[in-house]
């Protein structure tokens, strides 16, 4: 019948089904055509290849359980039947492809109802192109990436910490300088001082004089002493901060 005949496409000596058939046999890309039951009807030989299938025929009837594991087959079985009840096509979608031998590909999909001329859904349809490459690229970037934070990271805590060492070790040199200081302040307070009383208390009593230079004397020890107290106080105090400064320095948060 003349209404049955597959016309020749406009300018070309070709039918539809020779576009088809060129399309399916050209292109790279992973093309397919399913059913209701989502069984393959018609696929390209790039997807045959993909398949590990020396003929597309192979693939008639079988459905994509037969070649990926669970994991992706289910995805895929879930989001046809949501295309075929909804009539909404899924557009550049990244699928992760597992399997049966441990693979993983990666995969941007197009996925679109399939109708008849009446218009009714008589299954789906799709193409997928391999973006293995490109998501393994992105994944080692985002890698880097994360090093290179790290590195940030530690870069940042080892100058913090430089940072608390240098102001310790300064505080710690500080407190050391004024215990020196105290040790030998102490120690001339105790065996100077007396070693002067001693002196001037001989001479003092050879000469007679011994009531009034004693008052004197006590006087001016006396005087000589809180000077001394005071100056030992305040290097105690001193010492003190420096400490009380070094244990906050310590302290701070790593």
């Amino acid at each position: 019948m003349p209404g049955s005949r597959v016309k020749s496409a406009p300018g070309l000596p070709l039918s539809s089904v020779d576009l088809l058939r060129s399309l399916l046999e050209g292109s790279p890309d992973a093309i397919y055509f399913k059913d209701l039951e989502s069984r393959f009807v018609m696929i390209s030989r790039g997807l045959a290849r993909l398949l590990g299938l020396a003929d597309p025929q192979e693939a008639y009837g079988k459905r994509d359980h037969d070649f990926f594991t669970q994991e992706h087959a289910a995805q895929a079985l879930a989001d046809e039947r949501q295309i075929m009840e909804t009539g909404e096509p899924v557009i550049d979608q990244v699928e992760k492809e597992t399997w049966p031998d441990g693979r993983i590909t990666w995969a941007s999909s197009t996925k679109l109802p399939l109708r008849d001329a009446a218009g009714k859904t008589v299954g789906t349809f799709g193409i997928s192109r391999d973006i293995t490459a490109r998501k393994i690229a992105e994944q080692r970037l985002q890698q880097a990436q994360q090093e290179l934070l790290r590195a940030s990271q530690r870069a940042a805590v080892a100058e913090f910490a430089a940072g608390v060492f240098t102001q310790a070790l300064g505080m710690l040199e500080h407190a050391q300088i004024k215990t020196d200081r105290l040790r030998r302040r102490v120690h001339r307070t105790q065996v100077d001082a007396m070693g002067t009383l001693a002196s001037q208390l001989v001479a003092q009593l050879a000469t007679g004089t011994l009531e009034q230079a004693l008052a004197t004397n006590l006087c001016v020890m006396v005087t000589a002493a809180a000077a001394e107290q005071k100056a030992f106080v305040e290097d105690i105090d001193e010492l003190h901060h420096s400490l009380k400064q070094l244990t906050r320095i310590l302290a701070l948060p790593k």
